[in-house]
């Protein structure tokens, strides 16, 4: 199902989510309005089922609080612009049909290879069909609103921490969009994540790995991101290189005593 490379990014995270959710907690993640309109989302869908949510005059609402979302999710910056709203709504009404049809499965406990095939076909066709950004670019954006939509399902994903995790390239396809999710489906059947939800960050088991993914990333690269930071200034200002890596040190040693302990 798996390739061998996949399947060890697939150990790691069901050895390690434990290990990397406590770090995740202790670290403190960024609570600005990205959180709180996660949080009123999650609410929405946890109190209203989906066919409600996109068939009555709650629909309107609930699409605007997708879009919100998914702009202070990073969604509209840089080379990422999302549609205007129209567009983006009448783009997202024309995949509810598939969407309702989803949204009586859960990936934890999901064990029949007759549904899984029909997720995966459902998938396909979503993707192909959603384009909720002026750029070609889909990946980022339709994982991200089909976990608002299918929050149980589907994980949310980036290039910065999820593609980077799994492929160690920030290049996107559908192809790279089911393999992940079937790599989140083989770490929910293979570890109890449910103890870890919380009404923080923790809303879902599949928001529970995009966490671990994204502490491990944030650790495994931050001396490189730090060195690429300051690396102008031994450029431009002429700061020795050895002091300035010298205290950079100091900073990731400070940084473990808090957060990795």
């Amino acid at each position: 199902m798996l390739n061998e490379e996949l399947e060890k990014k697939v150990d790691f995270l069901v050895n390690h989510i434990p290990d990397l959710i406590k770090k995740f907690n202790i670290w403190g993640y960024r609570k600005d309005a990205d959180f709180y309109f996660y949080k009123l989302l999650m609410s929405e869908r946890k109190h209203n089922p989906i066919e409600n949510l996109l068939n009555t005059e709650k629909l309107e609402s609930f699409i605007g609080l997708i879009y919100i979302t998914l702009i202070s999710w990073n969604m509209n910056q840089r080379r990422a612009i999302i549609r205007p709203f129209n567009e983006f709504s009448s783009n997202i009404q024309s995949i509810k049909e598939h969407i309702i049809d989803l949204s009586e499965f859960q990936l934890a406990g999901l064990s029949s290879a007759h549904d899984l095939k029909f997720i995966l076909d459902k998938l396909k066709q979503i993707y192909k069909k959603l384009d909720l950004m002026v750029s070609s670019a889909k990946l980022v954006s339709n994982a991200k609103a089909l976990h608002f939509l299918l929050p149980d399902l589907i994980m949310p994903m980036d290039r910065e921490n999820t593609l980077m995790y799994f492929y160690n390239n920030q290049n996107e396809s559908i192809n790279k969009f089911l393999q992940i999710f079937k790599c989140s489906y083989e770490i929910v059947n293979r570890i109890e994540l449910n103890k870890y939800l919380d009404h923080e960050w923790n809303q879902t088991i599949l928001k529970i790995i995009d966490n671990a993914i994204i502490y491990y990333i944030r650790e495994k690269f931050y001396k490189e991101k730090l060195l690429s930071k300051y690396w102008k200034f031994i450029k431009t200002k002429g700061i020795p290189e050895k002091l300035m890596k010298h205290f950079i040190n100091k900073v990731i040693e400070e940084d473990q005593k808090h957060f990795h302990h």
